[in-house]
């Protein structure tokens, strides 16, 4: 979690709006829930195949609002 913090800190000082930095974050604790279900429990120990394991899962998760699956350009949101 101090990864995430300080990764978020750093988009304050860089005077990113805060609707964009609410949006990372809670981009990264969606990845950080799939990985803790995946048994990793540090997302600094995350590697190449579990970042193509969650891109996969966001291509074929729906939305919970919507039922749709999402578009490229969210997912492409998350993956940023």
């Amino acid at each position: 979690m101090y990864h995430i913090r300080d990764y978020l800190s750093s988009l304050r000082v860089k005077g990113l709006t805060s609707a964009y930095i609410e949006r990372k974050y809670r981009n990264l604790m969606k990845f950080n829930r799939f990985l803790k279900q995946n048994s990793i429990i540090n997302i600094m120990e995350a590697d190449l195949k579990d970042l193509e394991l969650y891109i996969a899962h966001l291509f074929k998760e729906k939305s919970f609002f919507t039922g749709k699956r999402r578009s490229r350009n969210q997912i492409r949101d998350h993956i940023s």
